[in-house]
């Protein structure tokens, strides 16, 4: 099962062939030890095992007495096979019965045609009952009912939120089919040796790329336009991008770049700010922040955070002095911080916001998208972000002219006229030396089909956290969770449990991770206090930033920040969990509770 060998096809016995004039049967040899059955129409050519047919007759009783005979008749022969591949097409009506009498671990669904959206999608394979617990199925191209090859995520809606026996892959060869069988043949036969599920992966957007981000690349790769702003033919992803962004938040302005990291740099270099200026930011965020904020002379002003894990209002109300130019606000892990008390007291001070959204794109404050409350809101979709295109960020931004400085900084300092299309023709600003962060159509046609995934994506990870949540509101009543400025308005895409104290939550956490739970948010951020360049203050090749105090902050300066980020437990919840994954988990959770001391 180890050996990559090709895959063999072999004619059944002429009898079983004899039976159904209209159907041809081979037997498939994944290896020595493991044979599965093929069945298909004569008008499909094999061994190609994904046809180019993508039509399904109607039912047909006589079709499905000979399909019925054909499996027989070869089990008969050669002895039970391990798995059946059966066309799309030849689905026998009430096959449940069918499936149990034949003992098949795996049935592989080639060129599956499922009709549009409809409720009733999975009653054509599993007839009006769930499919038998021990078979796994596993999809192979199904397409809708145009043709069109079904995404990843298309299928997971409508079979595997319900049924965790589901698999699915998609390709073009011989070889992507045999790569399939061979890894949803181990899973199987982990599973029927008694070996608990490895709980599905939390890595949001990343996990659903598949099938429509890669025929949007082949489209930018034909064009051969892999530049935004011009090329071959004409390029049209980027600009896309930002218009989708734009109508999506209501922001008036949108420029995309290459990075998280290059949105903040740009956000920093649109305030305008001036070498020694402060620029106050949470202690808990990630190096980025910091690192905008010193490559321009700035000098960052660390503050505490509060529950939400986001910045305390309060303390950010007495860190600010005479030479505060702007805050960064990081809303972390989807959670909306307490951004009205914050904004009341910038707008008081006459200080620019800017919204750290890398990991809370979709989510909303009162109502309102995050990113586009403060002045500038940047965007990341980095690979363990809620949508991904590997690396790409964006700034969102409320006023003109901090747009075109974002704009001027991002490209050389410039304003190319796709960018002139959103101010209406005119320019404000003057150019001045600027970098290279713009972002390439790759990123672009990447980003834009994730993007349309995002609300499936925030929907999913709710109904997980809510499920979770009731479950241990009810087992365990001590137990608190991470509150934030708008409950409404969080994605929950990770559940903090609030344990009371550092020692409770120490020992909680790792009887987790013995039960093989996964602990810890999707994408992190850390104590910036303990980074050993914050430490030391230093710049590149250890220059020293001139305006920080002889003893730099320490994280014992922040016992709010400290207190807060080892009370907590985080558990992510992944779009690709089903019911029985959070159950799972919860289960996990209580009996933690149930052991600590309290």
């Amino acid at each position: 099962m180890q050996s990559a060998k090709p895959l063999r096809l072999s004619p059944l016995p002429t009898v079983a062939r004899s039976q159904s004039t209209n159907l041809n049967a081979e037997r498939v040899a994944l290896n020595r030890k493991v044979n599965g059955l093929a069945v298909y129409p004569r008008r499909i050519e094999h061994p190609a095992l994904w046809s180019s047919a993508p039509t399904s007759p109607g039912p047909s009783r006589t079709r499905d007495r000979a399909v019925r005979r054909l499996v027989h008749s070869s089990a008969q022969h050669q002895g039970a096979p391990g798995f059946l591949i059966l066309h799309g097409s030849l689905l026998p009506a009430g096959w449940e019965s069918f499936l149990a009498g034949l003992g098949v671990a795996l049935v592989v669904i080639e060129d599956l045609v499922l009709p549009g959206a409809r409720p009733d999608a999975c009653a054509q394979v599993f007839g009006r009952q769930p499919p038998p617990p021990d078979v796994h199925f596993l999809l192979l191209n199904p397409r809708d009912a145009q043709g069109a090859v079904l995404d990843e995520m298309d299928c997971f809606e409508r079979w595997a939120g319900c049924h965790g026996n589901l698999h699915w892959a998609w390709g073009e060869s011989r070889a992507d089919c045999l790569a399939a069988l061979r890894k949803t043949w181990r899973t199987v036969q982990h599973r029927r040796a008694g070996h608990p599920a490895a709980l599905p992966r939390t890595m949001l957007g990343a996990d659903w790329l598949g099938v429509k981000e890669t025929l949007n690349l082949r489209q930018v790769v034909r064009r051969k336009t892999l530049f935004r702003h011009y090329g071959i033919d004409h390029p049209r992803s980027s600009e896309d991008l930002e218009n989708l962004l734009r109508r999506r938040s209501g922001a008036p302005f949108a420029v995309a770049v290459s990075s998280g990291s290059a949105a903040l740099n740009c956000a920093i270099a649109a305030l305008g700010a001036q070498p020694g200026d402060e620029v106050i930011v949470p202690a808990f965020s990630w190096f980025s922040c910091y690192n905008a904020i010193l490559h321009f002379g700035l000098t960052p002003v660390f503050a505490e955070i509060d529950a939400t894990l986001n910045l305390d209002p309060a303390d950010f109300a007495r860190r600010i002095t005479p030479r505060t130019k702007a805050v960064i606000v990081v809303h972390y892990q989807g959670g909306p911080a307490r951004l009205g008390d914050i904004l009341r007291t910038a707008r008081r001070h006459g200080l620019r916001v800017i919204e750290d959204c890398a990991q809370a794109l979709g989510s909303r404050y009162e109502g309102q998208p995050l990113g586009t409350l403060g002045d500038i809101g940047i965007l990341s979709f980095q690979a363990n972000k809620i949508i991904s295109s590997g690396e790409g960020g964006a700034l969102l931004c409320q006023d003109q002219v901090l747009f075109e400085r974002a704009v001027r900084y991002h490209d050389l300092g410039i304003i190319r006229p796709v960018f002139l299309k959103q101010t209406q023709g005119t320019a404000l600003t003057a150019p001045f030396p600027g970098n290279q962060y713009r972002m390439s159509e790759i990123t672009a046609t990447v980003a834009l089909v994730q993007l349309t995934r995002l609300p499936w994506l925030i929907r999913r990870c709710r109904r997980h956290t809510q499920r979770l949540r009731a479950l241990l509101g009810r087992a365990c009543p001590r137990l608190g969770f991470r509150p934030t400025g708008d409950a409404a308005g969080d994605s929950q895409i990770t559940l903090f449990i609030d344990w009371g104290e550092r020692a409770r939550a120490a020992a909680a956490t790792a009887m987790l991770l013995a039960d093989g739970i996964q602990v810890g948010p999707s994408s992190g951020m850390t104590n910036l206090l303990e980074a050993d360049y914050v430490r030391s203050r230093s710049c590149i090749h250890g220059v020293k930033t001139p305006d920080w105090p002889p003893a730099p902050p320490a994280p014992a300066d922040f016992p709010a920040t400290q207190e807060w980020l080892q009370r907590y437990t985080p558990l992510a919840m992944g779009p690709r969990f089903i019911d029985t994954d959070v159950d799972r988990i919860g289960a996990s959770v209580i009996q933690a509770y149930r052991k600590v001391s309290w």
